[in-house]
């Protein structure tokens, strides 16, 4: 799909909503007012911050190891 016609997509979407509150909901995104931080509860921004933190103390497991990891479980099964 290209742009103008997920623009145009885009716009006839727009055009059929008739609530109120969506409509300043996608107002505010597309405007770029939103921040996703904003819809996030209290504990789900410090679990956020925790997992920054632990990210910069090298406290955290790549891809590749979880897959190693989950390689041997399954192959000790059976």
């Amino acid at each position: 799909m290209s742009i103008q016609e997920m623009k145009s997509k885009i716009h006839h979407l727009v055009d059929e909503i008739e609530d109120e509150t969506i409509l300043a909901e996608v107002s505010r995104i597309l405007s770029r007012e939103y921040d996703i931080l904003d819809d996030l509860t209290d504990e789900q921004v410090a679990g956020l911050e925790k997992a920054r933190e632990d990210v910069r103390n090298g406290k955290y497991s790549t891809m590749a190891e979880h897959k190693q990891k989950i390689e041997q479980w399954l192959s000790a099964r059976g």
